[in-house]
């Protein structure tokens, strides 16, 4: 069984006894919700990102309110692991020029 949202009782019961299928409360309508879905925005980040960025993209979706935003990432770096990785990184050849060893 699993636990939900407001859920006095602690447990995901179903009318016969049978638990329901995790995140099944995010599924549902709710009384007086409209059925047309809200357009949702997709955001992931590859390579990872940082608390700044988590909290930009919460500030975008405050402000468009009429979108659902999604954000994920690779992972959550902390300052010293973005300077760290920044570090590590290889510098990239210049633009048109082929890839070689020296670069």
């Amino acid at each position: 069984r699993v636990r939900e949202p407001g859920d006095g009782a602690g447990t995901a019961a179903a009318a016969d006894g049978a638990a329901r299928p995790v995140g099944s409360w995010a599924l549902r309508a709710r009384p007086g919700a409209e059925q047309r879905g809200k357009p949702v925005l997709l955001v992931f980040m590859i390579g990872g990102a940082s608390h700044a960025e988590m909290r930009c993209a919460h500030e975008a979706a405050v402000e468009h309110a009429g979108c659902d935003l999604v954000f994920g990432s690779t992972a959550v770096l902390t300052p010293a692991q973005f300077a760290a990785s920044l570090v590590r990184t290889q510098p990239m050849p210049p633009l048109g020029l082929p890839p070689s060893d020296d670069w």
